[in-house]
Parts: C-alpha cells; structure tokens; sequence
C-alpha cells in the first residue's frame, strides 16, 4: 500500500500524555492505540516511514503491540520494514506502562522481519541521540550518516548513500514480490 497513515492532528492534543520532572512519561497507549487502529483501518502497510519522533513513537507502538502485549495484538498486519529520518532516543526518558516503567535504551529492542535502515545528520542538534537510535534494532539495521541537520533528505549526493538506500529499497520490493507469488501459488 502506498497511501500514508493518516492520524488526525487533533489527536495529540486532547489525549492525556506527559512527563514529569523526573523523566517519565505517560499515556502513549493513547497513540499506540491510534496507530494500530489506523493499521486496521487504512493498511496492511508494507513499513514504516518516520522523521524525528515519529521513529520514536514507532519504537513505542513496536514494543507496546509486539512484546508487552503481543496476544492481544496478534490479528495486527504490522509492518515488515522501517526507514527513519533523525529517530532519536530520549536517553532520560522512562516510560510508564500498567504501573511498570521501561527505560528506552534497556527494555525497547524492535525486531521488524526484513530490516531498517537509519538516516541521521551530524548538524542535527540531537545527532548524538541520533546516533544511538540503530541500536535498538535487532535485524542487522543499516545507518547512513550524511552532513547536513536534522531533516530528510530530498536528494543524496553521495554514491555510496544511494547504494545502501537502492539495495534497501529493492529488497523490500523483492520479499513484497515473493510474498504476492507465495501467496498466488497457495491459491492455485
């Protein structure tokens, strides 16, 4: 599917999230919820697209929906790939889920099946929480690191980036491709 995931603005302003003075923060089952419904409404998706704290609430709807409560979310179409833009990890930052709380770089490890890819900026403000943000993949992800801020790039003039950023791309149209024909086949 092509179409983006739409989640109304207005959401992030009348739903209670927050932190506190010591770093914790609350009420992200509120977009996680948003997320996996508009999964189920718009999707399935092939994989996520994220700038700056969209890959981070990605890493939060990830672990919410896949580890903490996987059984409950089971019948969810997730995605089988991420590209991220400037994702950080807001080192400082706890989360607070059913009274348990979850340190960022400790507890969230995201497995997506066929990979990530991670695009940071050494100008980006935020490049040193930037630079962490590949760790919390498991699945080999892959890190292009470019000279500009902290912004998606409209155009890569490095070879080398366009390389990795082909190969990325080409493998997720492969498995998409394989996965139609598996599935044709299964019908015939």
């Amino acid at each position: 599917m092509t179409e983006p995931l739409h989640i109304p603005q207005y959401h992030f302003k009348h739903h209670p999230q927050g932190g506190d003075k010591f770093g914790y923060q609350w009420g992200v089952e509120y977009s996680n919820n948003l997320i996996v419904k508009a999964i189920q409404e718009q999707g399935p998706f092939d994989g996520f697209l994220c700038f700056s704290q969209g890959a981070q609430m990605l890493r939060f709807a990830h672990f919410y929906t896949q580890e903490l409560f996987k059984e409950k979310y089971s019948s969810i179409p997730w995605p089988k790939f991420a590209m991220t833009y400037g994702g950080q990890i807001l080192t400082s930052v706890r989360m607070i889920i059913d009274g348990k709380v979850y340190d960022q770089q400790k507890d969230i490890k995201i497995h997506m099946p066929n990979g990530s890819i991670h695009v940071v900026g050494t100008k980006d403000p935020t490049y040193a929480l930037c630079k962490i943000e590949p760790l919390q993949y498991t699945n080999n992800p892959v890190a292009i690191v470019h000279g500009e801020g902290h912004k998606v790039m409209h155009e890569y003039k490095d070879p080398e980036h366009i390389r990795i950023m082909e190969e990325f791309i080409e493998k997720q149209m492969r498995s998409k491709k394989e996965s139609i024909d598996t599935l044709i086949k299964s019908k015939l």
